[in-house]
């Protein structure tokens, strides 16, 4: 599973669409199966031609490794 299905999904379904703007987690949880951890915050964003988003990453002594987070967020 990546977030290239999600997106694809997404483009090619205008219901999942708005259903992953409006509850990511369930929307997610409901096509994919992947559930995320209680807690967790996930939020979704629709660029634009007009709209841009600069997401700011955890620093790298806080983030988890690449095997640290499909364990984690269960994307296998």
């Amino acid at each position: 599973m990546s977030t290239t299905a999600i997106i694809k999904k997404a483009w090619e379904e205008p219901d999942f669409k708005q259903q992953l703007l409006d509850n990511p987690i369930q929307a997610i949880k409901q096509a994919f199966g992947i559930a995320m951890p209680a807690g967790s915050n996930l939020k979704v964003v629709e660029e634009t031609a007009t709209s841009h988003y600069l997401v700011i990453p955890p620093r790298p002594e806080n983030a988890l490794t690449a095997e640290e987070n499909v364990r984690k967020y269960n994307w296998l």
